[in-house]
């Protein structure tokens, strides 16, 4: 079966998210899984995104899951406002901004945001006049500095970073991120395989990314639960 772009950055974060579960990360360390792997899982993501940060810190699993569900809020009401302020008003920023962004839910939420302030903040330093005027429309809409600061707040809090060293080399950043994307897929399909050797529940393996609900059609057309039990047969990124 063959993994989207999108799919592979949530089941990747998924599993880096679920590891922060105390039983989770207790079988997985009898694999020799420690939170070296887990910092090294979030670099990947960060580099696969374009965002090239230095190993994160940990994050606890009790705070996590409400600053998740906090994001998504942030992102259900100011992605809208954003988005039909630019559409019917700076149509060629809407699309500099949201073209390859869609809302989304659950852990997949941070790359969404992190994308949107970036793209945010290049507008902001932006001189031209449309942009000033698109940036003040959206100050009047509310979208406030302290607004986006709750955002900027909530990202810290979920995965915090350092700056990587000075001296890396520069290079074409779209084949970087395509290059960076293989090896965060294969990193996530080593331990995937990895763990699956050990005794997950069903709920687990789904909370990890290990496998996915699917829904299938029973003889009487009423629909029922299955579980795709190996969701990563496919190494290559989507094109």
């Amino acid at each position: 079966m063959r993994v989207d772009k999108n799919e592979k950055f949530l089941r990747t974060i998924n599993f880096l998210t679920a590891v922060n579960h105390p039983e989770i990360m207790a079988r997985l360390t009898l694999r020799g899984f420690g939170q070296d792997d887990v910092d090294h899982g979030w670099q990947l993501v960060y580099c696969a995104s374009g965002v090239s940060k230095g190993s994160p810190s940990p994050v606890t699993f009790n705070t996590f899951g409400e600053d998740i569900k906090l994001l998504n809020e942030w992102e259900n009401i100011w992605f809208d406002v954003a988005g039909a302020t630019l559409q019917f008003n700076f149509p060629a920023i809407h699309q500099e901004i949201f073209g390859d962004i869609t809302k989304t839910s659950g852990q997949s939420v941070i790359i969404n945001i992190k994308l949107f302030l970036e793209r945010y903040d290049a507008l902001k330093a932006q001189t031209t006049d449309e942009a000033r005027q698109a940036i003040a429309l959206l100050v009047k809409r509310g979208l406030t500095e302290e607004i986006l600061g709750d955002a900027r707040t909530l990202m810290e809090r979920i995965q915090s970073a350092a700056i990587p060293a000075d001296g890396e080399a520069v290079v074409d950043r779209y084949q970087q991120m395509e290059e960076a994307l293989m090896v965060m897929w294969s990193w996530f399909q080593q331990w995937a395989t990895i763990a699956r050797t050990l005794d997950f529940s069903k709920r687990q393996r789904i909370r990890m990314g290990l496998s996915m609900l699917k829904r299938a059609k029973t003889v009487d057309s009423e629909d029922q639960d299955e579980e795709d039990s190996d969701p990563t047969n496919d190494p290559t990124p989507e094109e």
